[in-house]
């Protein structure tokens, strides 16, 4: 189990005695700089008589014992001189290996499998970036561009097969690499990068690990903290979240928290809620001491009073009834007692009207079989008619008006189909003159006067 040292400076160098590896700290990562001792390095038996150039799957073994290797990239695998790629030119089932396409007979064969203690420049399925391979048809190349460049320190480059030292390679520019010896005509040069920072352990601790980047973790256990300035991925399995708010998918803040409470944005749905000892909802009821906003759907709405938008009270109950201020409109209304009115009472269509004072009526009034009966004095502006012609009258042989007072007399009997005597009928018209009065046959247009004897 590696055990890497705290703060190290940059540059500093940490020797593995269990795996034999040697580390450089780089200020983001411990990267390796040697290859892994030869406790942790076998090498596989060679499988090649058993190459016919039809048959892919061979079984592996490590000194004439099953071999079953951990991971298909703990293996590199030579034909020929070609370094195969893991998953791509070959897979591993236990302890057997299938080729994509069946080595030919006679081609050599070369394995190596690295131990449980890998370096960190080695990597798992998912750190292998690609592998790229150069032919070479001319003498005297030492340079070859890498495609899509490369991170300085996590790439290997082979020569037929062979992985070069750091002393036989440069590679520190990021796209070009270069052999210090140049390659021939029929060399074959291959390069693997690998992803930055890639850490391959099947059992081990760390004192302290600082990972510069994105770390993919399957499962993690035994730490008492885990301290980062981001984190990515499901968060469903974390407890203990202190948050002061809360997002949705589109990164829209929904509830706020503020010094006074939480402020929600939307809507907020919830099977119950209490708020303090003031507010309860539940199964659809809200009780609370005080509401604000819009109560249109409230029912069963018990209160003293009633406002307007500008919070002036309306109308407002007291033990003899109800206040109101301003005008009341209604399409219809019924009183079953008295009705009394401060100011001036403005009506359509009234029946039983039960006046003590002065009635004022624009319209004229109209008086139907149980007639008009008024205590006081009633003004009117209008005229009052029967509800038809010569049907009504006004006073009665035994109920007699005291005084007429009027102007000019309009008489006709026409309604009544004539008069007693002869059974004609007239329409005449009396007028006052200074000294005289005057009566006017309606009918012929001839005018009399009345003969008049003073009496002293």
């Amino acid at each position: 189990m590696a055990n890497f040292p705290n703060s190290p400076g940059i540059g500093s160098v940490f020797v593995d005695t269990t795996s034999g590896f040697s580390y450089e700290w780089t200020g983001d990562v411990w990267r390796s700089f040697t290859a892994a001792s030869t406790s942790n390095v076998k090498e596989l038996d060679d499988i090649s008589s058993n190459f016919d150039n039809s048959t892919t799957t061979f079984n592996l073994t490590v000194g004439g014992r099953e071999f079953v290797p951990q991971s298909p990239n703990l293996l590199q695998i030579s034909l020929g001189g070609v370094i195969q790629e893991p998953t791509t030119d070959y897979t591993v089932s236990t302890s057997t290996i299938t080729f994509t396409t069946a080595p030919n007979a006679g081609l050599d064969f070369f394995g190596v499998v690295r131990g449980s203690a890998v370096a960190i420049d080695y990597a798992n399925d998912g750190n292998v970036q690609t592998k790229q391979e150069f032919n070479v048809t001319g003498a005297g190349q030492t340079q070859f561009t890498i495609t899509n460049g490369y991170t300085a320190g996590y790439i290997d480059v082979y020569r037929n097969g062979i992985r070069l030292a750091a002393d036989d390679v440069t590679t520190s520019s990021g796209s070009i690499i270069e052999l210090a010896v140049p390659a021939q005509s029929g060399d074959i040069i291959e390069t693997i990068k690998y992803n930055v920072a890639s850490v391959v352990v099947t059992q081990g601790n760390f004192t302290n690990l600082n990972i510069s980047g994105v770390a993919t973790v399957g499962v993690l256990t035994g730490a008492t903290s885990i301290q980062s300035g981001v984190y990515y991925g499901d968060g469903s399995a974390l407890t203990g979240i202190d948050a002061t708010s809360l997002k949705d998918t589109g990164g829209n803040v929904k509830a706020q928290a503020t010094s006074t409470g939480v402020v929600i944005t939307g809507i907020a749905s919830a099977t119950s809620l209490t708020v303090g000892t003031a507010v309860s909802v539940s199964n659809g009821a809200v009780s609370a001491t005080r509401f604000h906003g819009d109560g249109s759907n409230l029912t069963g709405i018990d209160a003293t009073s009633l406002k307007d938008s500008g919070g002036n009270v309306k109308a407002q109950a007291n033990p003899g009834g109800v206040v109101i201020t301003g005008v009341l409109t209604a399409t219809t209304g019924s009183f079953s007692g008295n009705v009394s009115i401060g100011g001036t009472l403005t009506y359509q269509d009234v029946e039983h009207i039960d006046s003590v004072g002065i009635i004022t009526a624009q319209q004229g009034i109209q008086v139907l079989a149980n007639g008009l009966d008024v205590t006081g004095v009633s003004t009117f502006t209008g005229n009052i008619l029967p509800e038809a012609n010569g049907t009504r009258d006004l006073g009665a042989t035994g109920t007699r008006w005291a005084n007429l007072y009027t102007s000019d007399i309009d008489l006709s009997n026409e309604a009544k189909g004539g008069n007693e005597i002869d059974g004609t009928w007239g329409s005449y018209t009396i007028q006052e003159g200074e000294n005289d009065l005057f009566l006017i046959n309606r009918r012929t247009g001839k005018t009399f006067k009345f003969v008049l004897e003073e009496v002293n």
